[in-house]
């Protein structure tokens, strides 16, 4: 089992907003198309750790 703590669909959509007013706002900077590719590739690296680590009856369902 993680330790992750994971937030609820409301507060990560209050909290990107958030983030998007800033960064209208100037105060936070845009990220680039790269940082996004980056970001995604990261995430799907992660996915396919965890992937290797899943119970064998979530594995046979995909």
């Amino acid at each position: 089992m993680s330790d992750e703590r994971y937030i609820s669909v409301e507060k990560s959509i209050i909290d990107a907003c958030r983030e998007v007013q800033q960064m209208r706002a100037g105060k936070l900077p845009e990220p680039s198309l790269e940082d996004f590719f980056a970001e995604m590739n990261a995430l799907i690296e992660q996915e396919t750790l965890n992937g290797n680590h899943t119970d064998k009856a979530i594995q046979s369902r995909y």
